[in-house]
């Protein structure tokens, strides 16, 4: 008989998100002697789905209908019961909810992570259903104290039933590789003009038309600065058309998905995140653990991640003339670029390490399922 806990975690899709992202790294590496994790996406596969099914972790894809698709409860329920999972964690309220009746009809505890809250804020009736429904989860964690506050302020989720848990991630060797044949390995050539990167999906909240309007200025100041977008979405189409607008095809590299973000990263010269919003970007914290100075939208977290530019030059949303301007004060900068990302990648050893937020949440697994009779060791 298996004796180990079986957690579930219910994520939107397998494309590669911030919250899927968190949700991957917590699987791979809780202890595997005391849980088997299992990863549950309302929507179609993806590379996050054949990245974890690589490593033996099982996934099962819901292949949600559009609007509210009263098939998935169901669904949901049989693979709960079928493969006799113990706790549930849902990240973002979408997936709290279709997980909701199936938990409470198996007697599971849910526990409930939220990322950000700029859905909230555009839709008061997910203010009222949070509301209502979140008093049924085991447990509320927030990735930051700025969704924490919103959650408690706003939501109205009583302080004592929340906690915050930071992302955590291992800070990796930054002299692993020969920088000039990385960066001629992702085409950008054997020139010494510097790189700038952004690694996010590409959607709306992202605002990478701000960044790629704030590289036409750039262009202008430092013709050999090359601009590598890493990421997949929605707007793909449309960004990459808006580049040759703006005639900056020759000058702009859409990477696509990458597995190995991590290593790409050591390619750029400064990374930048032009979020209208955020949470807790895990982008952005790769970046810093890789030693890579930073330019961010001041929104969300960020501004506590970044010690309210300690760590990191901040600018506000949405303006490409701002987020030119840092950009260029920082490539002309070398000395200012060093200091952020030995900054950056210290503060990011210090307050999110890897260990401590998966013995955290193993923790609360255990928690509970003891709370509801299902600790078998």
């Amino acid at each position: 008989m298996d004796d180990r806990l079986t957690v579930l975690q219910m994520i939107y899709s397998f494309q590669m998100g911030g919250s899927e992202r968190m949700a991957a790294t917590i699987v791979s590496a809780i202890d595997p002697s005391r849980f088997r994790p299992l990863v549950c996406g309302l929507n179609g596969g993806g590379p996050l789905a054949d990245q974890l099914q690589k490593e033996g972790i099982p996934c099962f894809i819901l292949n949600r209908r559009n609007g509210w698709d009263l098939s998935l409860p169901p669904k949901l329920y049989r693979i709960l019961r079928h493969e006799r999972v113990d706790v549930i964690q849902t990240h973002h309220l979408g997936q709290f909810l279709y997980a909701l009746v199936p938990a409470l009809l198996l007697g599971l505890p849910v526990i409930y992570t939220e990322h950000s809250y700029h859905a909230f804020i555009q839709s008061g009736r997910l203010r009222w259903l949070a509301r209502r429904i979140l008093p049924s989860a085991w447990r509320v964690i927030a990735v930051g104290e700025d969704v924490r506050r919103y959650l408690c302020d706003r939501i109205g989720i009583p302080p004592e039933r929340m906690e915050i848990i930071h992302q955590g991630l291992s800070v990796p060797d930054t002299n692993t590789e020969d920088i000039a044949a990385l960066k001629a390995s992702l085409g950008l050539g054997q020139g010494g003009g510097p790189v700038v990167g952004h690694v996010a999906r590409l959607t709306a909240v992202k605002d990478q038309e701000s960044l790629l309007r704030a590289f036409v200025r750039v262009r202008r100041s430092r013709p050999e600065a090359r601009l590598v977008i890493v990421g997949d979405g929605e707007l793909r189409d449309h960004l990459t058309a808006l580049s040759v607008e703006l005639g900056l095809e020759e000058s702009v590299r859409f990477l696509g998905f990458r597995s190995d973000v991590e290593r790409v990263l050591r390619a750029f010269d400064l990374f930048v995140l032009c979020s209208s919003t955020e949470g807790l970007p895990i982008s952005l914290l790769e970046a810093m653990a890789a030693g890579r100075p930073v330019v961010a939208t001041s929104v969300g977290g960020i501004p506590d991640l970044l010690r309210n530019g300690a760590a990191g030059v901040l600018v506000p949303p949405h303006s490409p003339e701002a987020l030119a301007d840092a950009i260029l004060k920082l490539l002309s900068d070398p000395s200012a670029r060093a200091s952020y990302a030995q900054a950056g990648r210290r503060e990011v050893e210090t307050r999110f390490s890897l260990n401590k937020m998966v013995r955290r949440y193993e923790s609360l697994y255990r928690e509970a399922a003891e709370s509801r009779g299902r600790l078998r060791r």
